[in-house]
């Protein structure tokens, strides 16, 4: 076999690993198979803060900070030790409980909220910021209670998955779809490409990244 051949067979063996690996992934409204992701420590997620993230967060003034399926912690934890008073919301009580024993370690204060993004209650003018990183459905559907919580100046940070191009199907946004349901805000950042993803080992895929601020 020539080594382009090899070169291809690679390519989609890596490609098909990533769509089965997705399609088994842990039902997003299921507490317990999350719970055994988040204490397996060969799961194959990004442990580290979303770079993305840290590069659109790290200039900003610290105020009230909501991280939508929160997780183990990895960027509430990263956004407490800014200064952010930052509450974390989750379904998965293993994923908080490694959250707040990570927040006590590193001597920070995390609000965690045990309740499902659809449950939870966002309120009305109270977050500076709203993060949803790699959550997906989870995060639009809740758009306009999003917006409602957030307040003036008040920032959406975004990424995940490409639904259209990545395979990855429901679990990733299709093009404008983020357009589309926070249309009320100022759109600062939009951008669909291929880069390193958190939930694939690191390997590139197509990924949504996506900026917002209310006026």
């Amino acid at each position: 076999m020539t080594q382009r051949r090899l070169v291809l067979l690679a390519a989609l063996l890596a490609s098909a690993w990533t769509s089965a690996a997705w399609a088994q992934a842990p039902a997003l409204s299921d507490p317990a198979r999350w719970n055994k992701t988040f204490t397996d420590p060969n799961a194959n997620f990004n442990r580290h803060p979303n770079a993305f993230l840290v590069e659109t967060v790290k200039p900003l003034k610290p105020g009230r900070a909501l991280d939508v399926g929160m997780g183990q912690g990895r960027n509430s934890l990263w956004l407490a030790q800014q200064g952010w008073d930052v509450t974390g919301v989750d379904i998965s009580e293993e994923g908080i409980r490694l959250a707040q024993e990570q927040a006590a370690k590193i001597g920070v204060k995390l609000h965690a909220v045990l309740k499902s993004a659809d449950e939870f209650d966002y309120g009305r003018n109270r977050w500076d910021l709203v993060i949803g990183i790699f959550v997906h459905q989870i995060f639009s559907r809740n758009a306009a209670r999003i917006v409602e919580g957030l307040k003036p100046r008040g920032l959406v940070v975004v990424e995940g998955f490409h639904g259209d191009a990545s395979q990855a199907g429901k679990l990733g946004y299709q093009s404008n779809d983020l357009l589309r349901v926070f249309n009320h805000l100022r759109i600062t950042h939009y951008q669909e490409l291929t880069a390193p993803a958190d939930w694939s080992g690191g390997r590139p895929q197509p990924i949504v990244r996506f900026v917002a601020r209310k006026e």
